[in-house]
């Protein structure tokens, strides 16, 4: 998921695309105003494989399913050093 604030942020920025090789899905959660950008987005015009969230109370909502299934490269090695990073934190507390 990435969280854009700003229209400047949300417009201007790429690197984002280079998070898909990890992602199975990806989402963007927009503040209210910005959420009328989103659809007019070049890559939304075409392909529209991101989808959207929107906050609700207390919880996420898909507001704009994802339309592309990402295949994250090497599984395997993402799920190893995910755990790594967790048994650290677990042992460690950091």
């Amino acid at each position: 998921m990435e969280v854009k604030t700003s229209k400047n942020d949300f417009l201007q920025d790429k690197k984002w695309m280079s998070y898909l090789d990890y992602c199975d899905d990806f989402y963007f959660l927009l503040s209210a105003d910005l959420r009328s950008d989103y659809y007019q987005a070049p890559y939304y015009q075409t392909d529209k494989s991101v989808g959207l969230l929107l906050k609700t109370k207390n919880t996420l909502k898909i507001h704009e399913p994802h339309t592309f299934e990402h295949t994250a490269k090497e599984h395997e090695q993402i799920h190893f050093l995910i755990g790594k990073v967790l048994s650290k934190k677990h042992v460690y507390g950091y």
